[in-house]
């Protein structure tokens, strides 16, 4: 296995996105909303990457067509798999793709972070990962709002509810050593009302940017 490393971006269909946030957005809102996401999170990696002496391929892993065509129009990469498949087994599938493609380690960042910056996305892509080991960044709930892995495959994933715990015991079990870098800018995605409200605070222009009322 060589030394290419790949930057995973996963996006769900912008029209199935953010179910608990039907209560204060409406359904076009909603879409607004996650493809503004998704595009500030391809922008700020791009920045990011422009800083960095280790070089990286960005993909989309994606079920959507809409996403596809964007991706295409962008010259991005895409990985497409069955849209009945859940997070982790677009990732695991995924994952078992890169690798037999010779890619040494994939780090999977989330299309819904709300605000990362530029610096630490730098400081995660900069970490010097060894075969054998995974970079986990930690959510406020206890999710994982991103996760750095060589090889690609080393285990299986376990995106959902407190998936950072699942992830370092997966790890273990798998005699994969497990490095907590917790970053402050990447501790927050935007899944519920909370979530945005925290967003709208600090950019309140950020919704009306994307033509939302």
């Amino acid at each position: 296995m060589g030394n290419r490393k790949l930057i995973l971006v996963p996006m769900k269909d912008p029209k199935r996105s953010k179910s608990r946030l039907r209560g204060c957005l409406s359904e076009l809102d909603r879409e607004l909303l996650v493809l503004k996401l998704f595009t500030q999170t391809i922008a700020r990696l791009d920045e990011a990457l422009k800083g960095l002496a280790v070089e990286f391929e960005v993909r989309v892993v994606t079920e959507s067509r809409k996403i596809d065509d964007i991706c295409i129009s962008s010259n991005i990469k895409t990985i497409n798999s069955d849209d009945r498949k859940s997070l982790s087994q677009h990732l695991d599938y995924a994952a078992r793709q890169v690798a037999f493609l010779n890619f040494s380690a994939i780090c999977i960042v989330p299309a819904d972070l709300a605000d990362p910056t530029v610096k630490d996305l730098q400081r995660l892509l900069s970490y010097p990962i060894s075969n054998g080991e995974v970079v986990i960044c930690p959510a406020n709930d206890l999710g994982t709002n991103a996760l750095f892995v060589s090889p690609p495959n080393a285990f299986n994933f376990a995106y959902g509810k407190r998936s950072f715990l699942k992830h370092v015991k997966l790890a273990e079990a798998a005699n994969v050593k497990a490095v907590i870098l917790p970053l402050e800018s990447i501790k927050c995605d935007v899944d519920t009302s909370e979530d945005l409200e925290d967003l709208l605070l600090k950019r309140p222009a950020f919704l009306k940017k994307v033509g939302m009322n």
